[in-house]
């Protein structure tokens, strides 16, 4: 395990700070990028530790990412600290890296992609709508007018629901007739 490494992708990315040359930026880029693709293995996207510690680097806020990631020990994530600086570079330092100009970002994208987007997936939590009946929902949106009982008022007072509960009886025993014969 080489500590240097660290230290050198650090020293590369601090260098792609503040250039105000374009094409200067990506070749600064371009060394920082085969410098990580170099030094640092390819992630395990099947692997669950893995993704779970770059689920939870990617969610975290971007304002402790820079004295997080300094903070990684040598070798304990090596496959996080590529996608690590890289985030730091265009949340904190926010580098306009533009794809199209560098060498290297393909060989990155293709390197570190299908992880981040993996881990991504990974750590979203699904999605479970609190389930609520037709008539709590009317209720719900009845009360946001500043009248609860507007939907009960409807369906005792008027000529529309009248004609409805009559069809519903008239299907029920359509129904009934059917479950009969």
């Amino acid at each position: 395990m080489d500590a240097n490494k660290y230290t050198e992708a650090v020293r590369l990315l601090n260098h792609c700070r503040d250039v105000e040359y374009n094409v200067e930026l990506h070749l600064r880029l371009d060394l920082f990028t085969t410098h990580l693709l170099d030094n640092f293995p390819v992630p395990d996207a099947t692997d669950p530790a893995q993704l779970d510690a770059l689920a939870a680097l990617l969610r975290g806020p971007a304002s402790e990412l820079e004295t997080a990631v300094r903070e990684i020990p040598p070798g304990v994530e090596d496959v996080l600290y590529p996608v690590a600086l890289m985030r730091v570079a265009l949340t904190v330092y926010r580098i306009p890296l533009d794809p199209s100009k560098m060498k290297t970002f393909d060989q990155f994208h293709k390197a570190y992609g299908k992880f981040i987007m993996a881990a991504v997936e990974h750590g979203r939590s699904p999605y479970v709508p609190n389930p609520k009946t037709a008539e709590q929902a009317q209720d719900e949106i009845a009360a946001s007018t500043g009248r609860p009982d507007l939907f009960k008022e409807w369906k005792d007072n008027s000529p529309a629901a009248a004609e409805l509960k009559q069809k519903l009886a008239k299907l029920r025993k359509n129904q009934d007739d059917e479950e009969i014969l």
